[in-house]
């Protein structure tokens, strides 16, 4: 039966360390200890538990370095007894270890080494309801003074007509070019119709969704939608070459769509929608046709009107607000004779007598720098285009930045506000 060796006390591993420093080096002839004979191997394994728990020969003025902590110190004994070589184990400092004040202590665990020394201590805490609910009551006492917000609120069809009563929302929509074709190396950009379709209707999406209610919507193409008028792929007055992407047919099916598309999402919030397409010098003939499609697909549909007056201008009134549009191609806004202006006091002189507000909308040059001016009272601007450049205008140095705008007009008002999407090249 194997014999279980005892724990050496720290007595006896004294007396060894302290008879191993007397006799020096032994070999063969084993004093007598306490407890008996021993052998000389049992004397020096005596002498190392002895340097091992510090009791003799300490190790004066050793210092951790910053952030860590002396785990353990290991000395090795030469043949004669004197320690030959010392390894201090550093670990990082730990924490103290604080109680949760919510929880009680449970059981505590301790491993013992072989020593009889200390090793790992392990504490267990429960939950403790009593100190948990005195904590939640000191909460509640704190969060008693703050009223809470209300609830959000979703507005019914009547409150939203509530909201935008007397107002109305205008988009300017120009230059889509839908069909044209650049190549980013040569222009900056690359465009083609499923690039244009992915840009168009989210930015939409984005300046209806961000406009405030009102009774009507009216979403004004002024001119240029489509790139080219037919397959000769030139401008029908000047015979200008342009760079086309598409048959025409597939360029009016896309444009007839995005068109109805706007419509849909529109009517959604607003109670009244009027589609209204401008002819301009790129499709004096196929707009036409974009309002006819509108028109046939919402034939039967009472609250999204579609105007398809086939003339060059486009004039409107909200209560004590003139409206009025052109391309601008061929009435230059800013003619004192037969620019836009006059046309609206001329053409249009009953709502140019009766009401306080005229705004007039241009657009063709792709930019808002040139026509932005009041005359006669009446304030004309021209609006950038969301369409990217094609070469001949790269060519030629034409800059201009692209976005959509939204604009707000009340009644008795005038404008009141505007929501822009920034379409980044």
């Amino acid at each position: 039966m194997a014999q279980t060796s005892l724990p050496i006390s720290d007595e006896l591993a004294c007396e060894a360390y302290d008879l191993l420093q007397q006799y020096g080096c032994l070999k063969r002839a084993a004093p007598h200890t306490s407890d008996g004979p021993v052998a000389p191997a049992t004397i020096r394994n005596r002498a190392q538990r002895a340097v091992d728990r510090n009791l003799r020969e300490e190790i004066v003025g050793l210092k951790p370095r910053t952030g860590m902590q002396i785990k353990d110190i290991v000395k090795r004994l030469d043949a004669k007894g004197n320690v030959s070589q010392t390894t201090v184990k550093q670990v990082k400092e730990g924490k103290k270890f604080e109680y949760d004040p919510d929880f009680h202590v449970s059981r505590i665990s301790t491993m013992v080494n072989p020593d009889e020394t200390e090793g790992i201590r392990w504490v267990i805490q429960n939950f403790d309801k009593k100190t948990a609910k005195a904590s939640a009551k000191e909460v509640k006492e704190i969060f008693n003074d703050i009223v809470p917000l209300p609830p959000i609120k979703i507005l019914k069809r009547k409150e939203k007509l509530k909201l935008g009563k007397d107002k109305m929302i205008l988009m300017p929509f120009s230059d889509a070019h839908i069909g044209l074709l650049a190549w980013g190396k040569e222009t900056g950009k690359n465009w083609d119709t499923k690039i244009a379709m992915d840009e168009y209707f989210p930015a939409v999406k984005d300046c209806i969704d961000r406009s405030p209610y009102a009774e009507k919507f009216v979403f004004l193409g002024g001119g240029d939608f489509l790139h080219a008028d037919d397959d000769k792929n030139a401008t029908p007055g000047s015979g200008n070459h342009l760079q086309v992407e598409t048959r025409p047919a597939k360029s009016l099916r896309l444009a007839v769509h995005f068109i109805n598309s706007v419509a849909q999402y529109a009517a959604q919030k607003y109670p009244k929608v009027e589609i209204r397409i401008l002819p301009g010098n790129h499709d004096p003939n196929s707009c036409h046709t974009l309002a006819i499609g509108a028109e046939m697909f919402f034939r039967n549909t009472k609250h999204i009107e579609i105007d398809s007056d086939p003339g060059m201008y486009w004039f409107g009134r909200w209560g004590q607000v003139q409206l009025a549009a052109t391309h601008g191609h061929a009435c230059k806004p800013d003619h004192p004779l037969h620019g836009l202006a006059p046309n609206m006091a001329g053409s249009d002189k009953t709502n140019f007598g009766e009401c306080d507000f005229h705004y007039g909308h241009t657009f063709h040059i792709h930019n808002k720098n040139k026509w932005v001016f009041e005359t006669m009272r009446i304030i004309i601007e021209s609006h950038q285009a969301p369409t990217a450049q094609d070469a001949w205008h790269r060519g030629m140095g034409y800059m201009a930045g692209r976005c959509l705008t939204c604009i707000t007009y009340h009644k008795t008002k005038g404008e009141m506000e505007r929501i822009t999407h920034n379409m980044l090249s």
